[in-house]
Parts: C-alpha cells; sequence; structure tokens
C-alpha cells in the first residue's frame, strides 16, 4: 500500500541515490535492509521506520530535511482526493435534520 508522501520521498531517495552514483544493492547493505525493501521504499509501497530513514540519508550524505517532500504540495494532493472534514456546526444540523424528519414520519 502506497501513498503520495512515500511515493514522493521514495523518490527523492532514488534520486540521489543515483546522482551518487550508489546502486540499491549497496544501500540496502549499509542500512541492514535487503535490495528488495530498498526497492519498495523508493516506490513508495514501504514505509519507514525514524531510524531507517535517518540511516538512509547518512549513507546518502544528506540532511534528512532536504528528503522530506514539500507539505504545500501534500495539502493540495490532499484536498483533491480526499472528502473535507466537516465541522461540528455542520454535524449538529445535520444530526437536527434527521431529528425533524423522524418526528415528521410519526
Amino acid at each position: 500500500m502506497s501513498s503520495p508522501f512515500y511515493e514522493r520521498l521514495g523518490a527523492r531517495i532514488k534520486a540521489r541515490r543515483e546522482e551518487i552514483h550508489l546502486r540499491q544493492a549497496e544501500l540496502a547493505e549499509s542500512i541492514g535492509l535487503s535490495r528488495t525493501s530498498v526497492t519498495n521504499i523508493e516506490r513508495g509501497r514501504q514505509r519507514l521506520f525514524l531510524d531507517q530513514f535517518a540511516d538512509i540519508c547518512r549513507v546518502l550524505k544528506v540532511a534528512p530535511s532536504q528528503m522530506i517532500p514539500d507539505p504545500a504540495s501534500q495539502d493540495a494532493e490532499r484536498s483533491t482526493t480526499r472528502p473535507t472534514s466537516i465541522g461540528p456546526a455542520s454535524v449538529r444540523k445535520f444530526l437536527a435534520s434527521i431529528d425533524l424528519e423522524e418526528g415528521a414520519n410519526k
């Protein structure tokens, strides 16, 4: 199961790994994971523990803050792919309308 955040993070990891001419197998060995795990991380299919992320950044010689995808793009994506949450006032109004309908049916 992938998410847009992990897909973007994985793409950044892959781009940096390729930039420094490091193979997946070399990265995997350096951080104690399998090459398959590195593949899945780069494709956004596997989530990372914080220590794994720190190890990857150390091996790739990059600051963790540089690897985190831009939150603004996440917000824009989230607003188009997920329903908007409703506030308490909307919930109360909806529940009141149900109560009114049920009262009319009695």
